[in-house]
């Protein structure tokens, strides 16, 4: 891996998010995939943990599930939504007994 280019610059604070913004929209994909993997790479060797990624479930109730695909309106999830929709109507009745 290379290393990187250290730069030191003095700014304004209100003008350092704009400046960072601008700097790293001017690098490449992989130019800046390695400014991530080299700071993860550091963030593992100074806390001392495993390296890899973090994986992280959330699991949401049905009832939460629904709204979320009623929001959301595209075809699937709307079409998701009425699978999960219980039966309604006097068919329902005949088929739970």
């Amino acid at each position: 891996m290379q290393a990187m280019e250290r730069i030191i610059a003095h700014r304004p604070l209100h003008q350092r998010d704009d400046d960072d913004r601008a700097y790293w929209l001017s690098r490449t994909p992989v130019d800046r995939l390695q400014a991530v993997e080299a700071l993860r790479q550091h963030y593992i060797a100074q806390n001392h943990v495993e390296p890899g990624l973090q994986r992280v479930h959330r699991f949401i109730g049905l009832t939460d599930l629904r709204e979320n695909k009623r929001v959301s309106g595209r075809r699937k999830d709307l079409a998701d939504l009425e699978a999960l929709e219980p039966p309604t109507g006097p068919e329902s009745a005949a088929v739970s007994k």
